[in-house]
C-alpha cells in the first residue's frame, strides 16, 4: 500500500510543480499584459457553502445557468487560472476545435467513476478553491496528504490560521477573482461554490461585505458517511486506506464545526441565509426566488420559467450515489450532540425552512 502510493505520488508531484511553475509565469506576465485586472470591483458576489454533500454543486450548476453570473470551470482552475493562461487557452480551443472538443468532453475511467457522486467534466462549473494550489492553500490537498497538520487547519481558517498568513491568502483569492471577471466581464457577478469555504465566513464577509452566502446543510447523520464515502474514488488512486480512524475522526470534527459556524453566523442578520437540502429538492423555485430577493439579483422571465421547470424535474429526481451508513463503524465518529447539541440542529433548520 506504502509502495503504491509513493510510486503515484512520485509521478504526481513533479507535474504539479511544473504547473505550478507555469500558472505563475502567467501571473506575472498578468502583471505586465492586463495589469487593468486589478481596478475591478467585486459587486454582490454569491459563495454557496455550508456542509458538503447537501446540493452544493446543484446549487451552483442551477444558478450558473442565469447568464448574470460567471463561475468558474474545472479546466480553468487547474490549467488555466491567470489571464494570460485563459487567453491562450481559448486560443488553442478554436484553433484545434474538433480535436479539443473530443478532448475535453471525453472522461477517463477516474472522472466516470466520480459521475454518481460529483460529475467532472474540463468544462462544468468547479469550486474555485482550486484557485489556492498556486499558494498551497487549497483544502483539496487534504486528499493528497491527508496526515499533513496544516491542511486539516485549512478546514478551521478564521479559528487556527495566523491573522497575516489569512490575509496572504484572502489577498491572492482577491486578486484571483478579478482575473476571472476581466476574462468573462467586469458587468458580471461571482457565483462561488465551496463547501470548504465554510470555515472562511467570517473573512469572506470581511473581503465581500455586499456578498450573498448561502449555507446548505443537511443532517450529520447523512452527511459524514455520504461525505467520506464521496472520497473513496481519490483515495483509492492514492492507495490512502480510508477506513482509518483517526482521518474518519477528523472529518467528523471538521464537519462538527461547519456545523457550529453555520449556526453561529446564521443568526447574524444579512450575514448569511441557510437552505436545506430537503427544500432545496421539494421547493426548488421558492428557494431560488427567496435568494434573488436577498441578494438584490433580477429574475429574468425567461430564468424565472426555467426554475420553474427544474423544481418540477427536482421532484423526481433520485440521487445515484449509494453508501452504507452500517459501513462506517460508529466509534469512528464523534459524538455530534457534543459539538451540535439536537436543540441548535433544530432551530438551525427551522431558520432554514422560514427562510
Amino acid at each position: 500500500m506504502g509502495v503504491a502510493r509513493n510510486l503515484v505520488l512520485l509521478v504526481l508531484m513533479p507535474l504539479m510543480l511544473v504547473l505550478f511553475h507555469i500558472h505563475w509565469l502567467g501571473f506575472l506576465l498578468d502583471e505586465i499584459l492586463f495589469l487593468g485586472y486589478r481596478k475591478i470591483p467585486i459587486r454582490q458576489p454569491v459563495f454557496i457553502l455550508g456542509v458538503p454533500r447537501s446540493g452544493t454543486t446543484y446549487l451552483q450548476r442551477t444558478l450558473s445557468r442565469d447568464t448574470q453570473f460567471t463561475t468558474t470551470t474545472l479546466e480553468e482552475c487547474l490549467f488555466a487560472p491567470s489571464i494570460t493562461q485563459r487567453y491562450v487557452l481559448s486560443w488553442f480551443k478554436r484553433l484545434f476545435s474538433p480535436v479539443t472538443r473530443r478532448l475535453f468532453q471525453n472522461k477517463n475511467s477516474f472522472t466516470q467513476s466520480m459521475d454518481h457522486i460529483h460529475s467532472l467534466g474540463l468544462e462544468e462549473p468547479e469550486e474555485d478553491f482550486l484557485l489556492l494550489l498556486p499558494v498551497l492553500s487549497s483544502f483539496i490537498q487534504m486528499v493528497v496528504f491527508p496526515s499533513n497538520p496544516r491542511c486539516w487547519r485549512l478546514a478551521y481558517f478564521d479559528k487556527e490560521l495566523p491573522e497575516r498568513e489569512r490575509e496572504v491568502i484572502l489577498n491572492f483569492y482577491y486578486k484571483m477573482v478579478q482575473r476571472h471577471l476581466y476574462f468573462h466581464g467586469r458587468d458580471k457577478i461571482l457565483l462561488s461554490k465551496n463547501p470548504s469555504f465554510t470555515s472562511l465566513t467570517g473573512s469572506l464577509k470581511h473581503y465581500f461585505p455586499d456578498s450573498t452566502i448561502i449555507a446548505c446543510v443537511r443532517s450529520p447523520e447523512e452527511t459524514v458517511p455520504s461525505q467520506i464515502s464521496s472520497l473513496k474514488p481519490a483515495f483509492d488512486l492514492l492507495r490512502y486506506d480510508i477506513a482509518d480512524t483517526q482521518f474518519q475522526q477528523s472529518v467528523s470534527k471538521m464537519l462538527a464545526h461547519y456545523y457550529a459556524l453555520i449556526e453561529e453566523y446564521s443568526g447574524i442578520e444579512n450575514t448569511l441565509y441557510v437552505l436545506d437540502i430537503g427544500d432545496l429538492k421539494s421547493r426548488l423555485y421558492d428557494c431560488v426566488q427567496s435568494l434573488y430577493g436577498k441578494g438584490g439579483y433580477s429574475l429574468s422571465s425567461e430564468m424565472e420559467q426555467f426554475y420553474q421547470q427544474e423544481a418540477e424535474r427536482n421532484l423526481a429526481y433520485q440521487s445515484a450515489h449509494q453508501y452504507a451508513r452500517e459501513s462506517h463503524p460508529e466509534n469512528h465518529f464523534v459524538d455530534f450532540d457534543q459539538f451540535w447539541p439536537m436543540s441548535g440542529r433544530s432551530r438551525l433548520l427551522s431558520n432554514a425552512a422560514e427562510g
